[in-house]
């Protein structure tokens, strides 16, 4: 029964044909192994132009599937995920079939065939696609972050952060924190406890090739409670700090996204308008003041 499945798959394959002319870019073996084969399947009995051919755009988790040769160019963006580990050749090759159909079915010049203008051949030309926006991705991360203030104060925080953009839109981004740390100094140390959210506005400004490069500029603040904690327990302590603080930041992020999975690294530096500090022996000593650097790593899943 198998030697028969595989002479009729052969058999089939043959009375297809070889179906229109395939380019990929940016695609792993494994998401286009036997590609060719289906669409020549799925177009079996229909003429084709000799300049009809199909380009595969591979992003990460999406593909950009183009169709042109006869008529108007047609695309679609492919979901890679929707189809599984084992359909994702069927899910583009169908993809294919479908808009070569349309595109066939598409009315023709009325101009006589010697009077339409030739078109040069550009096997090589790398398409236009900027008037097809990708989709939106949304981005759900567990987050952890390190930031230091002047005065020695570091923090310490984990979270959970959501995001959602695309190449050539505006997205944006949210982050809650819980952070702790201290700074320390000659008489004891600074304590401090915090719960913050940050909001930005984010924008890609690169890609290369699984790794998306975005900069963000948005707020950052919440409510903390800073105390100093003196090492002689006879030396007058100064009582807690507690309040809100804000202030505004810029940020560059590097994401890289395969399959459903999602990592971030970035770097952010703020300022804070809207201080809080404490000390032992001195009211002001260190706190969350003047700027900050931090770095933030999230891993996470997008679904």
């Amino acid at each position: 029964m198998i030697l028969l499945g595989s002479l009729a798959s052969m058999l089939l394959l043959a009375a297809a044909g070889e179906g229109p002319a395939l380019r990929f870019e940016g695609c792993a073996d494994r998401q286009i192994n036997g590609v060719k084969g289906l669409v020549a399947v799925e177009l079996a009995g229909k003429p084709l132009a000799d300049s009809t051919k199909a380009e595969i755009f591979c992003r990460g988790s999406r593909a950009l599937v183009m169709v042109s040769g006869q008529g108007e160019p047609l695309a679609r963006w492919v979901d890679l995920r929707a189809g599984g580990a084992q359909g994702r050749a069927r899910l583009l090759a169908l993809t294919i079939a479908e808009l070569v159909s349309a595109q066939q079915a598409m009315p023709q010049s009325s101009l006589p065939a010697e009077e339409k203008p030739p078109v040069p051949p550009t096997p090589d030309e790398s398409p236009q696609v900027t008037d097809v926006p990708e989709p939106a991705q949304l981005r759900l991360n567990a987050a952890g972050q390190v930031r230091a203030f002047p005065g020695g104060l570091m923090l310490l925080g984990i979270g959970g952060e959501v995001a959602r953009g695309s190449p050539g839109r505006i997205g944006w981004r949210a982050d809650l924190l819980l952070e702790g740390g201290l700074a320390a100094r000659s008489l004891g140390q600074v304590e401090a406890s915090a719960a913050g959210l940050g909001l930005a506005a984010l924008w890609q400004i690169a890609r290369v090739g699984s790794f998306d490069v975005e900069a963000a500029t948005g707020l950052r603040g919440g409510y903390a409670r800073l105390e100093g904690v003196p090492i002689d327990p006879w030396l007058p302590k100064q009582p807690p700090t507690q309040g809100a603080w804000l202030g505004p930041f810029l940020a560059l992020r590097m994401c890289y996204a395969r399959g459903w999975l999602g990592i971030e690294l970035g770097a952010e530096a703020g300022v804070v308008l809207l201080p809080l500090r404490a000390g032992i022996t001195a009211p002001e000593e260190a706190g969350i003041s003047g700027g900050w650097l931090g770095l933030q790593l999230g891993v996470g899943v997008l679904p």
